[in-house]
């Protein structure tokens, strides 16, 4: 009777923790961002910084069209499997 009272999430590793990439991506961000606030006062920062930023943005950037890519396949290929039906429906 006394198990049956306990929280079965506890019997889950870390079961406080959200296992979504883009729940960690945000809990990563808000940890980066903590930290450019702490070390802000260090001279010479704001360069090393703004190089961050560039590199960041580049990246970014690489996997903004890496997605449209994919998606403009996957646009593609339903495009062509649609007039294959209707192909094959006359």
């Amino acid at each position: 009777m006394n198990v049956s009272s306990e929280n079965p999430g506890k019997l889950i590793t870390d079961y406080n923790k959200a296992d979504h990439p883009l729940i960690d991506a945000l809990d990563k961000s808000v940890q980066l961002a903590t930290a450019v606030d702490k070390v802000s006062g260090i001279p010479g920062f704001s360069k090393v910084s703004k190089m961050i930023d560039k590199k960041s943005k580049q990246i970014i950037d690489k996997k903004a069209l890496k997605a449209e890519q994919g998606l403009s396949s996957l646009e593609k290929d339903n495009e062509n499997l649609e007039s294959k039906e209707v192909v094959e429906a006359t």
